[in-house]
């Protein structure tokens, strides 16, 4: 959807890994890098029952740096991060992600292994 049919510089990853390095490129320039950051990590470090979108509002809301980053005109009363903001980043993530139900609510989990490289190594963290 990026891509016009003009374009002549476009680059397509040829591995899986860096097609989902790419979409998270996207993603932290789209949503800030702060929000991306807590989302697919709370995502990745998920127990395997998965975890819903409730919970992932309220997981990402308790980090001050992705708050500043989300409310850097207004703030709200609560102080809670917008579950639309969070249903986006996992709307992209969608072909990626697994759902379960579990206690009667639908959670997600997905494929770790990428967003692991990505966002939890060290060396990956210092850039």
């Amino acid at each position: 959807m990026r891509w016009r049919s003009w374009d002549t510089d476009i680059q397509i990853p040829n591995t899986v890994q860096g097609q989902i390095t790419l979409l998270f490129k996207q993603l932290r320039n789209d949503f800030g890098m702060n929000l991306v950051v807590s989302v697919i990590s709370h995502l990745t470090l998920t127990p395997p029952g998965g975890i819903n979108v409730e919970e992932l509002c309220e997981a990402v809301s308790m980090d001050d740096e992705v708050l500043k980053e989300v409310f850097r005109w207004h703030e709200t009363p609560d102080l809670m991060v917008p579950p639309l903001l969070v249903i986006e980043i996992i709307g992209r993530l969608e072909p990626y992600l697994s759902h379960r139900r579990v206690d009667d609510l639908e959670t997600r989990c997905w494929l770790w292994e990428a967003a692991e490289v990505e966002f939890l190594t060290k060396s990956r963290m210092e850039k």
